[in-house]
């Protein structure tokens, strides 16, 4: 939300101003009339270099140049000092200029897909700033200066070069929301548990040990969302089953060969994100996650569900596409909830008469098995909108039978 600090209050529009004013989307123009230009859009115009001119837009509060093919900014953006808003993904910036410091009314900055390589010392000046995208740069280190950033809720930090966080990060204690994938990063700050605002967590594609982080992790106590793709999950404390306050976990393409079961005890759990493992089969403990409404096991070797399955009584939407299955358990038709069902590239050869027992089931996708019948009880599914059966053995008289008992179904096949 942007805010009006008191040093320029008498110069600044609120949001709701804001949105009643003309959006300039040339310099040239926007320099004739500066006195009145609040928003300018120079998105996608192949710029390679950005006038110096632009400084004299004093009352600017919104920048947008992403998409273009800016190697550097000039010192002349430091007199910009009402920004609040400013956008320069998609560019080819390799630093950022010296009077940058001086925007200390910003808000957002989003810097994702440049080629920076560091981040000036003297950042912790922007001490307005919310939220922070540096996502795909090359950046190897943080100044422990960035842990002064006390009103920063979320940081991006994806795919950069970054070896180690700051020892200072926990400092950050409005910080909602910390991605770090895809970094060299081996372990957390001695003080990440400090970050007790802290809601949202990706650790995903690093060299961080999963086993390692558990005893930090148990401690922040409003994470709600963790993503530990491509990690290892082999030998996962017990302590795990300590994180009661999840709602998403996501694991994908991580290295475990079953399902730790320490994960099926985390009965708050809503969504969980198993695609792309080597898990052949799930523990019939996973019955025990009461309040999943999400489950996604795409893209593996799964060729089993467990009978456990039907005690996921809020399920609404199961994912399973791209396996191994060969037979579905009968306690599939205990879900009550269940709205949607993927299993298109499997290799069903049937499916049990149970199916009919989803009264809420609008979504199933069949395609690529080998069904050749479908049993008559789905004929009780009467919320069914769509039925997908491309590449199945299904005779010509069992179609037609299909569209007889379900009319108001979009069958594809």
């Amino acid at each position: 939300m942007l805010t009006m600090p008191n040093s320029v209050a008498q110069y600044l529009l609120s949001p709701d101003e804001l949105a009643e004013t003309r959006t300039y989307k040339s310099l040239e123009e926007a320099l004739e009339n500066k006195d009145f230009v609040y928003i300018l859009d120079l998105r996608s115009q192949k710029l390679t270099e950005l006038d110096k001119n632009i400084g004299k837009l004093t009352k600017l509060q919104v920048l947008y140049l992403d998409r273009n093919e800016l190697g550097d900014l000039p010192e002349s953006i430091g007199k910009l000092e009402n920004l609040q808003v400013v956008k320069l993904n998609n560019n080819q910036l390799n630093a950022l200029p010296k009077s940058f410091s001086k925007l200390r009314n910003i808000e957002q900055l989003q810097l994702r897909y440049n080629n920076l390589t560091n981040i000036p010392e003297d950042f912790n000046n922007l001490a307005n700033l919310i939220s922070l995208d540096l996502r795909d740069n090359q950046l190897s280190v943080l100044p422990e200066s960035f842990s002064e950033l006390g009103n920063l809720e979320k940081l991006e930090l994806a795919y950069n070069e970054l070896g180690a966080l700051p020892n200072t990060l926990g400092n950050l204690n409005s910080l909602q929301k910390l991605n770090i994938s895809g970094n060299p990063i081996g372990e957390l700050p001695s003080n990440f548990d400090q970050l007790q605002q802290l809601q949202y967590l990706d650790v995903s594609y690093s060299n961080i040990n999963a086993r390692d982080i558990t005893s930090t992790l148990v401690n922040l106590n409003n994470l709600s969302h963790l993503n530990m793709s491509g990690l290892s999950l082999q030998q996962l404390p017990d302590a795990f089953g300590q994180l009661e306050q999840l709602r998403k976990l996501v694991l994908q393409k991580t290295l475990m060969d079953e399902l730790p079961i320490v994960i099926t005890t985390l009965n708050r759990l809503e969504q969980l994100d198993l695609n792309e493992t080597s898990i052949q089969n799930l523990p019939d403990e996973i019955g025990n996650m009461s309040a999943l409404e999400e489950l996604s096991v795409k893209s593996g070797q799964l060729k089993l569900l467990p009978n456990g399955i039907g005690r996921l009584k809020k399920l609404k939407l199961l994912r399973l596409e791209y396996n191994q299955i060969t037979v579905l358990p009968v306690e599939i038709g205990d879900l009550p909830n269940l709205q949607t069902i993927y299993l298109k590239n499997n290799q069903l050869t049937t499916l049990p008469e149970s199916i009919g027992n989803l009264q809420k089931l609008r979504i199933a996708e069949l395609q690529n098995n080998q069904i050749a019948q479908l049993p008559k009880t789905i004929v009780n599914l009467e919320r069914l909108t769509g039925l997908y059966l491309m590449s199945n053995p299904l005779s010509t008289e069992h179609l037609e039978e299909l569209r007889q008992w379900l009319p108001e179904s979009d069958i594809q096949f």
